[in-house]
C-alpha cells in the first residue's frame, strides 16, 4: 500500500486532463483534425457525436478509478487500463453504431 507521492500527483494530473478533456469532447464539432479520428468516425457525424459523448460519459469514472486504484495496483497498469479503455469502449462502440446504421440504409 505504499505509494510514492510523484505517482499520486502524476495520476491526479491525468485523472484532472482526463475530466477536463472528457467534459469538453461531446463540445467539439464534427471535423477532421481533433477529437477520436477513426475511419468510421470522421465519415458521419452522427457516429462521431455518439463516440464523443460517450469519451465524456466515461471520462470522470475513469478518472475515478484511477485515483483510487493507485493505492492498489502499480501506476502504469492503472493507467494503460484506464487510457486504453477510454479509447476503446467508445471506438469499438462507434464503429458498431456506424456498421448498423449503414447497413439499415443499404
Amino acid at each position: 500500500l505504499l505509494v510514492q507521492e510523484n505517482e499520486v500527483i502524476v495520476v491526479g494530473l491525468i485523472s484532472l486532463l482526463m475530466i477536463v478533456t472528457g467534459n469538453l469532447s461531446p463540445k467539439i464539432p464534427f471535423n477532421r483534425y481533433l477529437g477520436l479520428r477513426l475511419p468510421w468516425t470522421v465519415r458521419d457525424e452522427d457516429t462521431w457525436k455518439i463516440t464523443h459523448r460517450i469519451m465524456g460519459y466515461m471520462s470522470f469514472p475513469l478518472a475515478i478509478f484511477q485515483f483510487i486504484f493507485i493505492f492498489y495496483y502499480p501506476m502504469e497498469t492503472v493507467l494503460k487500463f484506464s487510457i486504453l479503455t477510454w479509447i476503446i469502449v467508445p471506438g469499438v462502440y462507434s464503429l458498431w453504431f456506424y456498421y448498423r446504421k449503414f447497413k439499415v440504409l443499404k
